[in-house]
């Protein structure tokens, strides 16, 4: 797969991140919010801090797909290895990281607030499990980016 396609193809990969985001965010987690409350009308007082705090996680989640966009479409130019992806990478990385701490509070205040299902509990370990991976392999890449984007200045200067 030449440069170009492979731009092509992880552009288009992240705009159905993006479109899975909005269904997500837009659909169906407010629906089964609405459904809960009519289930659990003990837990409607959640309702609007859950939905509040998953829409903000979530455009933590978009601003990450945009910095993504950005590297895939650097990568299409043929400027894969430069700072300012290296910078890009360690962005999506601290967002990474602001979002899993983000739901590892949200997961302790829920479970202070009101009982949870243990089922529920294991998906939130699991998105923290998650979000710590990404952070890690995010600040991986970022330092490797850094270093290559160095030697290829270097390789640049020397004749």
């Amino acid at each position: 797969m030449k440069q170009k396609e492979l731009s092509i193809l992880l552009r288009a990969v992240v705009v159905l991140c993006w479109c899975g985001c909005a269904l997500v965010g837009g659909l169906i987690v407010p629906a089964m919010a609405w459904e809960t409350a009519k289930m659990n009308p003990d837990l409607a007082y959640l309702k609007w801090p859950c939905l509040v705090f998953f829409w903000c996680a979530l455009a933590v989640v978009v601003a990450a797909l945009v910095n993504a966009y950005q590297i895939f479409a650097d990568i299409g130019r043929d400027r894969s290895f430069t700072v300012k992806n290296a910078r890009r990478l360690r962005r999506i990385s601290h967002l990474a990281l602001a979002d899993t701490v983000a739901w590892l509070i949200g997961t302790v205040v829920l479970a202070l607030l009101a009982p949870m299902h243990p089922m529920f509990l294991l998906g939130m370990l699991a998105v923290l499990v998650v979000g710590a991976a990404f952070t890690v392999a995010a600040s991986a890449l970022s330092h490797l980016t850094l270093k290559a984007a160095d030697l290829q200045d270097e390789n640049d200067l020397t004749i």
